[in-house]
């Protein structure tokens, strides 16, 4: 939940060149690599088994861990410093990671109809937090000459909050790390 806003604030850091895009998404493949290689059982580091998994299986770094590593991938690729690839990245590090918190802990009792593993509470948690965090980033961008400021995307960035956050309420395990921000990204694109 909080690698991805710490790698998005080394942005600066990378040059201005045509290549800067390449080397930054190298950071993201090479922690994707490693999370296949530890997953496949090439690497043992059972301590990063415990932190990256639910069940404590090493298998499981191939699913959700691994899907979270190829959209940063393909989100620096394609959108590096763009208010796009912000916003779709903080729905998947912010929303994503505070609905299963949120919905661990208060959504036993008002589950989702159509997704029993989810909840209102997982739900609305997401809007919330995909909303605001992706507002913070792209004021940054904003502050580092990235695009507009957050308060001219502020109903765009709702909506694709919400449309994300209906993503990942679809009972369609681990895919979700995907489906949610590309949701996010295209209603920002459509909206915004």
């Amino acid at each position: 939940m909080s690698a991805g806003p710490v790698f998005m604030l080394t942005w600066p850091w990378f040059g201005s060149t045509k290549t800067t895009k390449l080397w930054a998404a190298a950071v993201p493949a090479a922690m994707t690599a490693k999370f296949a290689l530890t997953g496949l059982g090439v690497i043992r580091q059972e301590s990063e088994i415990k932190l990256m998994s639910r069940t404590g299986k090493k298998e499981e770094l191939l699913r959700g861990p691994l899907l979270y590593g190829v959209v940063f991938t393909v989100a620096t690729i394609l959108g590096f410093r763009t208010p796009i690839a912000a916003g779709s990245l903080m729905a998947l590090c912010a929303g994503d990671g505070m609905a299963d918190i949120i919905g661990r802990r208060y959504g036993h009792s008002h589950k989702l109809p159509w997704s029993p593993r989810k909840s209102w509470a997982g739900s609305a948690a997401y809007v919330v937090s995909s909303f605001f965090a992706s507002m913070l980033f792209i004021q940054l961008f904003n502050r580092w000459g990235w695009g507009g400021s957050a308060q001219e995307q502020t109903w765009p960035l709702l909506a694709a909050s919400i449309a994300s956050a209906a993503a990942e309420s679809l009972p369609m395990p681990d895919i979700d790390n995907i489906l949610a921000p590309l949701c996010f990204a295209v209603c920002l694109q459509v909206v915004g």
